[in-house]
């Protein structure tokens, strides 16, 4: 029986411990092999059977009389005794039947029991011992000394029955049992204090009662000292043995699972404890042990942190994720968070932790459980393997579904904590805002296929702060890709609620990175009372900034209705902060883009200038800015198209700016040149000697070189305007005009492309032409012979233009060079057609008039390039001299 006790219990060599495949995968993912030896060294002795587990240090011993108690010296590790009968200690182990007056056994035999049954009296005597030591043991163990004891028995009864035979003395099978524990553990000195002995109950010991002193040199009796530790509840050993001890009760395991935490969390950081209590959780797998443990670790100082990490802690508390049991899940979870840092997330996604991870996120998991995985999801997101672990394992999807569970509790839908809802609720955006910034394209796809966009629009008008900006970020960046989506789960109108309620930095933020899409910006503008809102807000400094970007981004888009900036408060609040100054830049820029949008409609220009606004206008017009010119411009082009304001631009001071505008000069780009272009055609017509004296006509002039057909028109438009009445053109303009090469470019746009074009170019250069000096340089460049071609080319049924070429043609047959050109371009035969189709008789005047300075008075040559039909036409007007010449060519 001995020898079957030694083969179950032979432990293996280490060689075979390492080839265990645990210990392989553990050697593989770069544990240090002294540490896995370790650790399934541990693991193997937690295993072996209970007999082989020792549960008191002094087994072999007589019981303590009654009074007594052993103690053990927590300074020199010693034991001694304390006598509660006479409050008394000593070194000594006192013997019962001295210290109450009974009779030795051996007394008694010599009394009681001959000589010759001396031997008898020693097995029974044995026997007993061995009854009092076996009620110490675990049943197997006392099951196996019982074996034992009947082999011995059987093998005496054989060999009396032979007789006498010469044996070594104590070789029997108990002895070679006894030995055979006493090597294991099971007898004699302990192991040390995390051997999982366990100490019978022993009376409480009065506090005034200390050990004895000392006699002699201190001597360390460090196997009883160790089996003290096993009983003290101060003391890390103690502590675990008790964890250990299954039959501990509830309340006392309570109590050493608080001292442990206790102890770690004031251990200093050369205390190797910590580091013990994780080899004891690594060689252990009873639930009742690991969750303690984990809370232990979790409690430790920082400073132990680092040591718990290179020892392989990740690696112990991971695999605990997936218990069964809540608690050791929520152990392992604290741990892991509390280790959590860069080297903890790389190990994590070492190990392959991150979908087990997330598992715990989903509804069917314990509340606490999903908060404290949802707190080390974050903290693994902050480093880069982490998050490429998470992602790889589906944590975008997985936190939609988790955020729509949380959204749910927290609006109380299907029972559960509403706190705790928000709470999760919270963590679990910060999470999705943080595997967006690493890949938005994944959180796009998992908030369309999981339908999460409501659940994040809800929160944006939650009243967590944190919670509501995250929503808020997610959503601004989500909403490009999501326009529509947005918009119908009731994002902007809850943002824009948010917004009446109390402005934020986020909700403004959010509404700006929104407003940049037509569809959200039309959403935005058409919400109630959120274009009062945002006016309002742009008084209010600091989130002025932002409240203008969403309305200059409104304006930008077209999505402001025409009248929305038309009431006085509005543009009251908008033009404030300009009338006050030291804005920046850009939010000048913007609130005159507002101003400009507003001098769209009759009423908002009314408003504005009832506010005093056209003066920052034409300060807007004349700023170095590009962006603020452009707004200025435009505002002031529009109140120059309202009849009612556009003889007050001159009053305001409007006119310089504007034709400064017009210099290429200035580097304008060409819409800012064209929009004041347009505005000083429109003061032309009612402040033409005005414009003249700001400097217009050269630098109208100076555009007629332009490529754009609709800045041709304006200009040539202005130029009309400006020369209407010959007397007021001042001489210096007169000479700028001609400096300015103002003939040759209206000659050469008579024969543009474009014939509305050609058109009023005629009509510039019959203009011009009644200036002093201009009709010389027209006849030069050629105008007669091109409004020859004009004519040959206009539609006779256009009397007006008709009219208009041959008002122009006159003055350019100056002489006979420039009448030659023209009869040269077939101006004869023009001109006679046109007699022919035109009724009006101040067209055919202006016809036959041009007709006659074309031939130069000579009708003949009328008559021999075109027959009657000239002579026919001239006969019967009133101009005399007409009628006369005709006449003649006739005769």
């Amino acid at each position: 029986s001995a020898r079957r006790l030694r083969r179950a219990c032979k432990m293996p060599t280490d060689s075979d411990l390492l080839d265990t495949p645990e210990a392989r995968s553990l050697l593989s993912a770069g544990v240090p092999a002294a540490e896995v030896l370790a650790g399934l060294k541990q693991q193997t002795a937690e295993a072996a059977p209970t007999l082989l587990r020792r549960r008191s240090s002094n087994l072999g011993e007589a019981p303590l009389p009654a009074g007594w108690e052993e103690r053990f010296d927590p300074a020199t590790g010693r034991r001694y005794y304390v006598d509660f009968n006479t409050q008394s200690t000593s070194w000594t182990r006192p013997n019962e039947a001295a210290s109450s007056g009974k009779k030795t056994p051996k007394e008694m035999s010599a009394g009681l029991v001959p000589s010759g049954r001396s031997g008898s009296f020693r097995s029974s005597n044995r026997g007993s011992a061995r009854q009092e030591a076996r009620g110490g043991l675990d049943p197997d163990a006392a099951a196996a000394l019982a074996v034992a004891e009947a082999a011995e028995a059987a093998e005496a009864a054989e060999a009396a029955s032979r007789g006498p035979t010469p044996t070594k003395k104590g070789k029997g099978a108990v002895h070679k049992m006894n030995k055979e524990l006493r090597k294991l553990g099971v007898f004699g000195a302990a192991q040390g204090g995390d051997s999982g002995s366990r100490a019978s109950p022993s009376p409480s010991p009065s506090p005034s009662i200390s050990p004895p002193p000392p006699t002699g040199p201190p001597v360390r009796n460090f196997p009883s000292a160790a089996a003290a530790l096993a009983t003290d509840k101060s003391s890390p050993q103690g502590m675990l043995a008790l964890l250990r001890n299954e039959r501990t009760p509830p309340a006392e395991r309570e109590e050493v699972a608080q001292g442990l935490r206790a102890y770690c969390a004031t251990a200093p950081a050369s205390d190797p404890t910590p580091l013990r209590l994780l080899d004891a959780l690594g060689s252990s797998s009873q639930p009742r042990v690991q969750q303690p443990l984990c809370d232990a670790l979790a409690s430790a100082g920082e400073a132990h942190h680092a040591p718990l990490l290179e020892s392989g802690a990740v690696l112990y508390a991971a695999p605990l994720l997936s218990s069964p049991i809540e608690g050791v899940q929520r152990a392992a979870l604290r741990l892991l968070l509390a280790l959590c840092s860069g080297d903890c997330a790389a190990q994590v996604a070492g190990v392959g932790a991150a979908p087990t991870l997330l598992g715990l996120l989903s509804s069917a998991a314990p509340a606490e459980s999903r908060s404290i995985a949802l707190r080390l999801i974050s903290e693994l997101l902050s480093s880069a393997q982490g998050a490429r672990a998470l992602l790889a394992a589906g944590a975008a999807e997985t936190l939609c579904v988790a955020l729509i569970h949380a959204s749910g509790v927290a609006k109380g839908w299907g029972g559960g904590d509403a706190a705790r809802g928000k709470e999760e609720a919270r963590l679990t955006i910060d999470c999705l805002c943080s595997v967006n910034s690493t890949d938005p394209a994944a959180v796009q796809r998992a908030v369309r296929n999981t339908s999460a966009m409501p659940s994040i629009v809800a929160l944006t008008g939650t009243d967590d702060e944190r919670a509501r900006s995250s929503a808020m970020m997610l959503l601004s960046s989500l909403a490009p890709q999501n326009a529509g989506e947005v918009v119908a789960s009731g994002g902007i109108a809850m943002l824009c609620e948010t917004l009446s309620r109390g402005a934020t930095d986020q909700t403004l933020h959010t509404l700006a990175q929104l407003s940049q899409s037509a569809v959200h910006a039309v959403a935005i503008a058409q919400q109630p009372g959120a274009l009062a809102t945002l006016c309002s807000l742009v008084g209010q400094p600091h989130v002025r900034e932002l409240a203008i970007s969403v309305l200059s981004n409104l304006c930008a888009l077209g999505a402001l209705p025409t009248d929305a900036l038309a009431g006085p408060d509005d543009l009251h609040r908008l033009v404030a902060p300009l009338l006050q100054g030291g804005l920046p830049p850009s939010q000048r820029a913007g609130l005159l883009s507002l101003l400009s949008r507003a001098a769209l409609e009759g009423p908002g220009r009314q408003a504005l200038a009832a506010v005093g606004a056209p003066p920052l206008l034409v300060a807007a017009a004349d700023s170095g800015d590009a962006n603020e010119a452009v707004h200025g411009l435009q505002a002031l082009a529009h109140l120059a198209a309202d009849e009612r304001f556009r003889s007050q631009l001159s009053g305001w001071g409007a006119l310089r700016p504007l034709c400064h505008s017009l210099d290429p000069a200035r580097a304008l780009d060409p819409r800012a040149r064209a929009v004041a272009l347009s505005a000083v055609a429109n003061v032309s017509f009612v402040e033409p000697a005005a414009l003249l004296e700001a400097g217009a006509a050269p630098r109208l002039c100076a555009l007629l070189g332009e490529s754009e057909p609709h800045l041709l028109r304006m200009a040539l438009t202005a130029i009309v305007n400006l020369s209407a009445d010959p007397a007021a053109v001042p001489h210096h303009c007169i000479a700028d005009m001609l400096a300015a090469g103002a003939p040759a470019a209206a000659v050469r746009l008579l024969d543009y492309f474009d014939l509305e074009i050609r058109t009023a170019a005629a009509g510039a250069v019959a203009a011009l032409a009644r200036l002093p000096l201009f009709a010389e340089g027209l006849a030069a460049a050629g105008g007669g012979a091109s409004l020859a071609r004009l004519l040959g080319q206009t539609a006779l049924a256009d009397e007006p233009r008709v009219h208009a070429i041959a008002s122009a043609m006159t003055p350019l047959l100056v002489d006979e060079a420039s009448r030659g050109a023209a009869r040269a371009a077939d101006g004869v035969a023009a001109l006679s057609g046109a007699l022919q189709a035109i009724g009006s008789s101040d067209t055919r005047l202006a016809l036959l008039v041009a007709l006659d300075a074309l031939v130069g008075g000579d009708w003949g040559l009328a008559y021999t390039e075109a027959g009657w039909a000239p002579l026919i036409g001239a006969l019967s007007q009133s101009s005399k001299a007409i009628v006369l010449a005709a006449a003649r060519a006739a005769a």
